[in-house]
This record gives C-alpha cells, sequence and structure tokens, in this order.
C-alpha cells in the first residue's frame, strides 16, 4: 500500500524544470463511454475527470479556477514495478541501491466511482506481468487529500504517482538538507505498511 497525503500548495516562480534521473512516462487506456466526463465532488474539493482529453485534475471549493493537482492530459499518473533493494550502512550513513524489474509501462482505467466522499479509480497496470490497482481519494481535512494506491500482486512493491506541475513549483523537506526536487523522481523509503506521507 502506498499512501500519500497531499497538502496542496501551488508556487509562482518562472524556474524552468528538467528531469533528472529515470522518468517513467505512463501510457494512459480508458473507455470513455464506459468513463464519461464528470466532476466529483468530495466536501471542499472537486475532482474533475475530462474523457475526451484524459485528464484528471483536483479543484478547491474556495478557488474553483485554480487546478491544484492534474495529471498530464492523456498520460497515466501511477504505475507500479517489482523492485529489490540492497541497503548497506557503515557509521550512521546508509548507501541503497534499489533494482527495478516489471516496470509497468501503461495504466489502464476501468471505472471510476464516488462513495461516502471517496473517490476510487480501478484499473490494471500493464507490463510484462500485469496487475489490478485501486487509487483511492479522500479528504483528510478541508484542505488536504489522502491518496492511497494499491495493487492486488504484492510483488509490486515499487508504486508511483506521476503529475504536471507548474513550472516554478518548488518542494521542499525530506530532511534538513537543501532539496531541489523539481523534475526528480524521490524514492521514500518506509518501513513496515510501506505509508509515504509528503
Amino acid at each position: 500500500m502506498l499512501a500519500i497525503l497531499i497538502c496542496i500548495t501551488l508556487y509562482g516562480d518562472k524556474t524552468n524544470a528538467r528531469a533528472v534521473g529515470t522518468f517513467y512516462n505512463f501510457n494512459l487506456q480508458f473507455n470513455a463511454a464506459q468513463n464519461p466526463s464528470n466532476n466529483f465532488i468530495l466536501q471542499n474539493f472537486t475532482i474533475h475527470w475530462n474523457s475526451s482529453t484524459g485528464n484528471l485534475f483536483i479543484t478547491h471549493l474556495n478557488n474553483p479556477s485554480k487546478i491544484l493537482w492534474q495529471n498530464l492530459a492523456g498520460k497515466g499518473f501511477c504505475g507500479a514495478a517489482q523492485g529489490n533493494e540492497t541497503i548497506t550502512e557503515s557509521r550512521g550513513s546508509f548507501t541503497i541501491v534499489d533494482a527495478k524489474s516489471n516496470i509497468t509501462q501503461t495504466q489502464t482505467i476501468e471505472s471510476i466511482t464516488l462513495v461516502n466522499n471517496q473517490l476510487t479509480i480501478k484499473g490494471q497496470f500493464l507490463a510484462a506481468q500485469n496487475t489490478n490497482y485501486t487509487l483511492s481519494i479522500y479528504e483528510e481535512s478541508s484542505n488536504q487529500l489522502h491518496f492511497d494506491l494499491q495493487t492486488e500482486n504484492i510483488n509490486f512493491n515499487r508504486l508511483y504517482l506521476s503529475y504536471a506541475c507548474e513550472t516554478g513549483e518548488q518542494f521542499f523537506g525530506f530532511g534538513e538538507q537543501p532539496s531541489h526536487l523539481k523534475g526528480k523522481q524521490s524514492s521514500c523509503i518506509s518501513a513496515g505498511t510501506r505509508n509515504w506521507q509528503r
């Protein structure tokens, strides 16, 4: 299970970003007749699905014209892989090597439903070995959304959330070291429950 808690804030800067490291570009497949465009109202957030462009985006009740989160139109916004990590420790420093295989190439959407203020997206991750997934989105508070991504196959132990961001958007945190994470893949290691919160 991958759980992501997002406090949504956008910054207005004109710095250009570039991808660093491995960027996984997931394809998106869906049947527009089976999943027509719709607006799913939680309590304070609205999740919009546009089936003509393959675009999922989120707005807040207080500023409905501002998009807080969205995928790249027509591109998958989550995926998975099978991974095997090797971790070595020396005097309090850790070296982590993560070997991944069977990285999914395509995300399908088979259903999008809203029940009890929770949006649930179900589909498959397609690769050499496929797996079903469920992405649940619900309000953690009036200004926070909780994303929970799970796969049926527990061998898929690396989960990805990919989304569009503004050119000047910046990410901070992940310890006390200055972090410039714009356009980069960030790995979060967790113990036990495989939860990741940001």
